[in-house]
């Protein structure tokens, strides 16, 4: 997959942002063709029925790929309307991503992930407020979460204090009979 841009989106874009220029009625029924798929470009075969903007929209993009002159129904000819459906699309990923933008499908998917971690952090929340109310833990005071390392931190310098001294107390006998001998 390459990184450079499609010239025929490019071509497209650059008609449909001088068609835009014309007037903020353009505007508004370009969002609203594109709002009308989820990829970025309305479904050729629709059940909906099309207004005079999705024909225009669908004619500059037919024009600007070479899809305009081809004869309908034929399996070639959907295709190369197919191919040129995916390279827009391809290329209109390509352009928001440009912008700083995110799909829409990737943000749906995303906020979905984040409702999700949202609940189970929730859950989790409560289940230590739980624990904390059965071990007697104040949840506004972390001493009590801590008290048990504390103490043993405190048991092993102490224990630690006993066992230099007694190598002290070793050292000075050894010292002092070593100084005996001479």
């Amino acid at each position: 997959m390459s990184n450079s841009m499609d010239s025929k989106f490019l071509e497209f874009w650059g008609h449909l942002m001088l068609n835009a220029a014309q007037g903020q009625k353009q505007i508004e029924s370009f969002q609203k063709w594109l709002g009308k798929s989820a990829n970025g470009l309305p479904a050729l075969t629709s059940a909906e029925k099309k207004t005079d903007e999705d024909e225009n929209f669908m004619s500059v993009f037919a024009k600007v790929y070479g899809a305009d002159k081809l004869p309908e129904g034929k399996s070639s000819s959907l295709q190369i309307m197919q191919n040129a459906t995916s390279a827009f699309q391809t290329s209109f990923e390509k352009y928001i991503r440009l912008l700083g933008a995110v799909p829409r499908d990737e943000h749906v998917t995303l906020q979905e992930k984040y409702e999700t971690l949202d609940k189970k952090v929730s859950e989790m929340e409560k289940t230590i407020a739980l624990l904390q109310a059965q071990l007697g833990v104040k949840p506004d005071e972390p001493e009590g979460l801590t008290q048990g390392i504390k103490d043993l931190v405190v048991k092993q310098g102490e224990q630690f204090q006993d066992l230099m001294q007694n190598f002290q107390k070793l050292y000075k006998e050894n010292d002092s009979s070593s100084s005996e001998k001479k």
